[in-house]
């Protein structure tokens, strides 16, 4: 509907800017006429009247070609009138004063004026010359006095557009021009949707797979501590079955925690089901604007810690193959660890560097604080483990298992100048 709207609007600007133009044509044409006429009224009433009738009419009209012949009159009074019609659009011009009158045409002037469909030149009036339909029903009229004292005239004249004569190119062009642009807009608009969409559902698959985390980690802990308990049990059964040396007993026993051993390996099993994902499509990510998203995600949090953010990504190790949530969700995972491993120090620092290794980028994490621990370095990447009091031990485990499903690895370690360093290693980017 809007470019049917848009296209007609077009069409009818269009159209009318070509009418406009015939219009101002014509307009020319007809007051072009009118100065042709004036300049020969203006010769007719200053030249003609100094003459005495007694010059050669042959030499006059090389002069004054409107001149058709010249006579001597008797008796003509003064305050007569001056202009007297004749036949075939021509009158004659008296001059009392030398008792001559001269016969004058203007046809000539507006002849073939095909462009109107009337031409006309009045006196007291009445039509004296007429190129045209006398009485035309025309979209354009023009009327215009001759203001001459002797001589005055009307010059009128009507015409019509050239509808036949209108460019369809113009009109065929902005059709165009607005289907193009119509079509752009909604193809902008549409995919500006789509990726909104996009986004809404990856932030609610992103909230509801961490809803469904915390949800099976309360209760594999639940789970998990009941076979605990009993393997606890049998355990201190089993050790005092040994000191008292009755070993019939024994066996049962140690069966009893195997089973509970196992139970605990099948609830692992149905964890390690339920967070695992189906085949993934990898595609070209840029890491400027990946970090940019997660920094602004992070921002406040780096203002009340008082750190500062740097990047400098090498130039053909800037755009790397991966899964562009889930490595905002890595950066996310390694950039908060790094600021609350900074609370305690006066201003805090995270430097991110990637470089090019063959068909691989290696990207590079720093931070200013107090680095991994031995203990850390060990056991990070294990499930549930954890240096701070509220965490619960899944975020290095997520990280990991993210980076190795997008064909990469991680390494961690401690930089010789102080703080920890993260080393992620993904697929470069085809161009």
């Amino acid at each position: 509907m809007s470019w049917l709207v848009l296209s007609i609007l077009s069409a009818g600007l269009a159209g009318l800017w070509q009418i406009q133009q015939q219009y101002d044509l014509r307009n020319a044409e007809f007051y072009r006429i009118q100065r042709a006429l004036s300049n020969i009224l203006t010769q007719n009433e200053t030249f003609l009247p100094l003459l005495s009738g007694n010059e050669s009419l042959a030499a006059l009209q090389h002069k004054f070609p409107q001149l058709l012949a010249m006579e001597k009159t008797q008796g003509r009074a003064l305050d007569s009138q001056r202009v007297e019609p004749a036949q075939a659009g021509r009158y004659w011009l008296y001059n009392p004063y030398q008792q001559t009158r001269f016969l004058i045409e203007l046809e000539p002037l507006m002849r073939n004026k095909t462009d109107f469909l009337s031409l006309r030149l009045l006196w007291q009036q009445q039509p004296m010359i007429i190129e045209g339909s006398a009485k035309p029903k025309a979209f354009w009229h023009w009327q215009q006095a001759l203001a001459h004292p002797l001589q005055p005239f009307v010059l009128e004249a009507d015409a019509n557009p050239a509808w036949r004569q209108l460019s369809w190119l113009p009109l065929i062009s902005a059709t165009m021009l607005w289907g193009i642009i119509v079509a752009a807009t909604l193809a902008l608009f549409s995919q500006r949707q789509q990726q909104k969409r996009a986004e809404q559902r990856a932030l609610y698959y992103q909230h509801s797979r961490l809803n469904a985390l915390g949800e099976i980690t309360a209760g594999m802990v639940h789970e998990i501590n009941q076979p605990l308990t009993a393997i606890q049990t049998y355990v201190q059964s089993a050790q005092r079955l040994v000191a008292r040396g009755e070993y019939a007993m024994l066996p049962q026993a140690l069966e009893a925690s195997l089973r509970q051993t196992q139970r605990i390996s099948e609830l692992l099993k149905r964890f390690r089901d339920n967070v695992s994902q189906k085949e993934i499509l990898l595609e070209a990510v840029d890491l400027s604007v990946m970090l940019a998203r997660v920094a602004a995600l992070l921002e406040r949090e780096m203002r009340a810690a008082d750190i500062t953010l740097n990047s400098q990504f090498a130039q053909d190790a800037s755009s790397v193959l991966a899964d562009a949530l889930w490595l905002e969700q890595i950066f996310h995972n390694l950039m908060s660890n790094a600021i609350q491993a900074q609370q305690n120090s006066a201003r805090g620092t995270i430097r991110i560097e990637s470089r090019r290794l063959q068909n691989k980028i290696e990207i590079v994490l720093h931070d200013g604080g107090p680095g991994f621990s031995h203990e850390a370095l060990q056991h990070a990447f294990m499930p549930f483990f954890t240096t701070r009091q509220e965490g619960i031990g899944l975020g290095m485990t997520l990280t990991e298992t993210l980076i190795l499903r997008m064909n990469g690895d991680i390494t961690l370690s401690n930089d010789p100048a102080g703080g920890a360093r993260v080393t992620l290693r993904l697929p470069a980017a085809r161009k």
